[in-house]
């Protein structure tokens, strides 16, 4: 008897608490491999699907960083084929082997950026580390105090209850879409290019 008292109070517990728990994405079976892959400096060779151009290519990358973001996983490292860093999403990687060959290094400087200085795992082609400062609608800011994008979110705020809010950061293809998603709550107020380059994914 009261083992089951125990187990309805426990179901009465379970009904005020409800967490989420996204469900794996297909390549999170590889994890191990690439986690084994960063952390004993080893290349990976794998296929890669791009969903853009609906093509499978043979890649052989130098990881460094598996990074979670949105409840999706990537793979971030120095990519031979490109001969520049890239970020492959574990969901379109498939057949990945460790190789058992030199591995290529990537500067501290960089593995700092995608670390720290990046919302999000594509930065725009090119973008530098610059202040971002948008104007934000007063729910807006209510919302970006309780949750900053950024540990380096400065709010500036105005009378009218509006804010300008800073950012130090290297703009990436995800701040931009967060910035679209807001709406009319946040308008680009520098740099200029990043506003016309948002505006432009729109099209």
């Amino acid at each position: 008897f009261s083992a089951a008292l125990e187990e309805r109070q426990l179901e009465k517990r379970q009904t005020i608490l409800q967490t989420m728990r996204p469900p794996v994405s297909r390549g999170f079976e590889y994890f191990d491999l690439f986690y084994k892959a960063c952390s004993e400096r080893m290349p990976v060779s794998f296929i890669h699907f791009s969903y853009k151009k609906r093509t499978f290519s043979s890649i052989i990358v130098h990881p460094f960083l598996i990074k979670e973001f949105e409840n999706r996983w990537y793979i971030i490292g120095y990519s031979e084929t490109h001969q520049s860093v890239r970020t492959f999403g574990l969901d379109r990687v498939s057949d990945p082997l460790l190789l058992k060959s030199s591995f290529i290094e990537t500067d501290v400087d960089t593995v700092h950026d995608y670390l720290h200085q990046v919302y999000g795992v594509f930065p725009i082609p090119g973008a530098k580390l610059e202040q971002i400062a948008i104007e934000v609608s007063e729910l807006g800011t209510h919302y970006l105090q309780a949750y900053p994008l950024h540990e380096s979110q400065v709010i500036q705020k105005e009378s009218e209850g509006t804010s300008l809010i800073t950012y130090q950061l290297i703009p990436s293809i995800e701040l931009c879409r967060y910035f679209l998603s807001q709406g009319y709550h946040v308008e680009i107020v520098h740099p200029k290019w990043l506003k016309k380059f948002t505006q432009d994914l729109v099209k």
